[in-house]
Order: C-alpha cells, then sequence, then structure tokens
C-alpha cells in the first residue's frame, strides 16, 4: 500500500472524527450544517485516499474491491456517500431544520444502555 496516501486517509479520518465533535457540541443550526457538510466531505476523503493507497499494491486491490462493495451495500455506509454526493452535487440543501423534542428513556435489564426518543 502506498503509505503516504493511507496517512492521508488517516488524517482525513482524524478530520471526520473532529467533525462529529464538534455537531454534538453545538446548538446552533447554522454550525450544525458546516460541521455536517464537513464531516460528509471528509467521510468521502478518506474512501478516496483508501483507494488511491490501495492502487499500487496488488494484494490491496481485492480489498478495496470488498470495501468498495461495502460502502454501497452497507446502509450507514449507502447514506452517507449519497449525503455526500447531494450535499456537494445537489441543487437542494440536504439538512433542514424541523421542530421536535427529545426524550431520554432511562436503561432496563433489556436495554442497558439509555435511548433518546424523538418526538
Amino acid at each position: 500500500m502506498d503509505l503516504a496516501a493511507l496517512n492521508l486517509a488517516r488524517t482525513e479520518f482524524d478530520r471526520a472524527f473532529q467533525s462529529m465533535t464538534d455537531l454534538a457540541g453545538t446548538e446552533f443550526f447554522a454550525e450544525i450544517e458546516r460541521h455536517w457538510s464537513a464531516f460528509l466531505v471528509s467521510a468521502h476523503r478518506v474512501c478516496t485516499k483508501l483507494e488511491s493507497a490501495s492502487k499500487p499494491c496488488p494484494k490491496a486491490s481485492p480489498w478495496w474491491g470488498r470495501k468498495r462493495h461495502e460502502i454501497r451495500n452497507d446502509p450507514l455506509l449507502s447514506y452517507v456517500w449519497h449525503a455526500r454526493n447531494a450535499d456537494e452535487h445537489g441543487l437542494h440543501q440536504v439538512t433542514q431544520k424541523h421542530p421536535g423534542a427529545f426524550t431520554l428513556v432511562p436503561p432496563t435489564p433489556e436495554r442497558p444502555i439509555g435511548e433518546v426518543q424523538v418526538t
């Protein structure tokens, strides 16, 4: 694998992680939009850097093919991929403000981690 491209993929991963951290820490819609868009761009760049890293290595190309298949077929990864394309290439806003509320549900024996119910 191309180590320089692999290091760049790691840098983009760190940026995506930071965008999610920043997103979780804000309440302002404009900042939410900005952090979400930055996350989508960095997440896409992780994929392109990994693809570039795998090209020079014959053993890594099949690995990248499996990962590309996973991106296309996993619901969450596919959603992120399409959200990035809509954000970068679409003519409509990908984020919208909707009034609502949420309730923290206390843990139960069946669900030991608290859940959030959105209403």
